[in-house]
C-alpha cells in the first residue's frame, strides 16, 4: 500500500471539499447548474473516498462532522426555498431561485459523507489490523470463519521466536491476516511470517511437498513446492509499495540454483511496470494481491470441502 504524506492528504481533503462546495452552489442561479453541480459533487466525493489513502480516527470525525452539517444546511435551504415559492418562480423562467436545488445537492453530499464515514469505520479507520479473539469468535458464530495472527504489539519491534505451528490451526485464510503481517516489525520477522503463511496457503491450494527454505543457504528461494510433476520455486515479497525488478532477478537466479521448472513471485502488493514487462521474457509468473485473494478463496473452498 502506497504511503502518502500528511501534506498531500490535507491538500486532497481541501480540494475535495472545495470542489463539492462549488458543485452544491452552481444551481443557485437556476436549473442549468444542476448537472455540472452533480458532477462536481461526485468528483469531490471521489477525492475524499479514495481507498487506502486516508487513515486514522480524525478522518472519521471529519466525515461525520461535515456530513451532519451539510445535511442540516441542505434541509434548511430546501425548506426555505419551498416556503418562498422558489420552485414556482423557477418554473416560470425566473433566475436566481435555485436554493432548493442547492439544498438538495448539499443534503445528498452530506449523506454521502455520512455513508463514507460508516464504511470507513467498518474498515478499521483505514488501518488494516489483525482481528481480535472476540471478533474472530463472533465471525465463526456467523458462519464466516476468520483467523487470528498471534503476534505482539506491532507498534514496537517483536521479540522472541514466532511459533509457526500456530499456522497449522488456521481454519480459514484471510487477507486480513496478510495485512496484519505486513504491519509487523522488524522486516525480517515480517518476511518469515509471510513466507510460512504463504506456505500453508499454497499447501491448502493444492501444492505438494511445500517447504520453506528462506534463510542462510536458501540459494535465493523462499519456498519450494510441487504442482504435479513440476518443481516450483516461489519468492514471497511482503511489500508496502510495488515489487521492483530486483525481485525478478532473484527469482530467475533461484530457479536456476534450485533446478526448478516453474518460478513464481507471490506478493501482497503489486509489481512495478518494469517487472511486469520483463517477467514473460524470463518465464516467471507474477502473482499480485488480486491473485493472492484468488488463492485464499480457493484454498478456503478446498479446506471446507475436505471438512
Amino acid at each position: 500500500m502506497k504511503k502518502h504524506s500528511a501534506g498531500s492528504q490535507v491538500i486532497l481533503f481541501l480540494l475535495g471539499f472545495c470542489i463539492a462546495f462549488t458543485g452544491c452552489a452552481l444551481p443557485i442561479d437556476g436549473t442549468d447548474g444542476i448537472v455540472p453541480g452533480i458532477i462536481l459533487v461526485v468528483v469531490g466525493m471521489c477525492l475524499l473516498g479514495k481507498k487506502d489513502f486516508y487513515s486514522g480516527k480524525a478522518v472519521y470525525f471529519v466525515y461525520v462532522f461535515f456530513g451532519v452539517m451539510w445535511v442540516l444546511c441542505g434541509l434548511i435551504m430546501i425548506n426555505e426555498g419551498i416556503a418562498d415559492n422558489e420552485l414556482k418562480q423557477l418554473a416560470n423562467g425566473d433566475n436566481g431561485y435555485g436554493a432548493p436545488y442547492c439544498g438538495a445537492l448539499m443534503t445528498v453530499w452530506g449523506g454521502m459523507l455520512l455513508w463514507r464515514s460508516y464504511r470507513y469505520m467498518k474498515s478499521g479507520y483505514g488501518n488494516p489490523t489483525p482481528l481480535s479473539e472476540n471478533t474472530a469468535q463472533s465471525r465463526k458464530k456467523k458462519g464466516n470463519p476468520a483467523t487470528v495472527i498471534q503476534q505482539a504489539n506491532t507498534q514496537r519491534p517483536m521479540v522472541g521466536t514466532v511459533d509457526f505451528a500456530d499456522f497449522d490451526k488456521i481454519e480459514a485464510f484471510s487477507m486480513n491476516d496478510i495485512d496484519a503481517i505486513s504491519q509487523v516489525t522488524p522486516s525480517k520477522r515480517k518476511g518469515d511470517l509471510f513466507e510460512h503463511y504463504c506456505a500453508k496457503l499454497l499447501e491448502a491450494y493444492g501444492f505438494k511437498n511445500v517447504q520453506v527454505v528462506g534463510g542462510a543457504g536458501d540459494l535465493g528461494a523462499d519456498i519450494i513446492a510441487w504442482m504435479g510433476n513440476r518443481k516450483t520455486v516461489i519468492q514471497c515479497k511482503c511489500y508496502q509499495g510495488t515489487v521492483p525488478y530486483h525481485a525478478l532477478e532473484q527469482t530467475v537466479t533461484a530457479r536456476k540454483n534450485i533446478g526448478a521448472g516453474e518460478a513464481i513471485i507471490l506478493t501482497n502488493s503489486h509489481f512495478s511496470n518494469q517487472t511486469k514487462a520483463l517477467a514473460p521474457e524470463h518465464q516467471v509468473h507474477l502473482w499480485d494481491r488480486e491473485k493472492l485473494q484468488e488463492l485464499i478463496d480457493t484454498a478456503n473452498e478446498v479446506k471446507h470441502g475436505r471438512a
